[in-house]
Parts: C-alpha cells; structure tokens; sequence
C-alpha cells in the first residue's frame, strides 16, 4: 500500500507507453514540470506536483536514452516566458534539442562513431 502522500501514477494508454519503460527524467528549472524519456523514442512533459500528461513527443526512432535542460534558463524580457532548451540523445545516433516555448525542434545532430 502507498503511503497516503504518494501519487500512483496511471498514464493514458497510447499518451505514454510506460510498458517499453522510462529511461530518463528531469525537472524545469521552476520545478512545475517533469520530463520523462522513453524506450519508445519520445518525451513526455507532465505538470508536478499535480500529476497531470500535457503532451508526448517523439523525439528519436530508437530509445530516447537521455535529457537534459539548459542550465542557463532565463525569462526573455519581451514576451515574460522562461527559455530554456532541452537537448535529447537517442539510440538512432541523434542529439535533438528543443526549446520548451514551443516544444518545437531546433536543430539536430547526427553522431557519427
């Protein structure tokens, strides 16, 4: 049994595979939202401390095996928004990197062995 403080965490099914497995969290900067990497190759954004999915994204062909954030995250003065960028490495040999305004990819890197 869970202790009463502790969320069990139901994801919608085809929202988040949680089945493949995760690979990878982290939290934003301000702490209200977590990021979560997964062997199907995407991203989930979820707010914290409620719990609730936002959205998906596929990031990779392969696993998403890592994220991380910007660690320079700043409010861009003209439109009042926390910029940050958030880079994903994949098992398809991609680094992607988005900024988290609007979730939108902004370059990505294919590593070469």
């Amino acid at each position: 049994m869970l202790p009463r403080d502790t969320h069990k965490w139901d994801f919608v099914p085809g929202k988040l595979d949680t089945v493949e497995g995760i690979r990878d969290f982290k939290f934003n900067h301000p702490g209200d939202l977590l990021f979560i990497a997964t062997k199907s190759g995407s991203f989930a954004t979820v707010e914290y401390p409620t719990l609730n999915f936002l959205e998906s994204f596929k990031s990779h062909t392969g696993y998403c095996n890592v994220l991380d954030l910007d660690p320079r995250g700043r409010i861009d003065s003209k439109a009042l928004n926390f910029i940050s960028y958030m880079a994903t490495g994949g098992e398809d040999g991609m680094v992607n990197i988005f900024n988290n305004v609007e979730m939108q990819l902004s370059r990505a890197t294919f590593i070469s062995e």
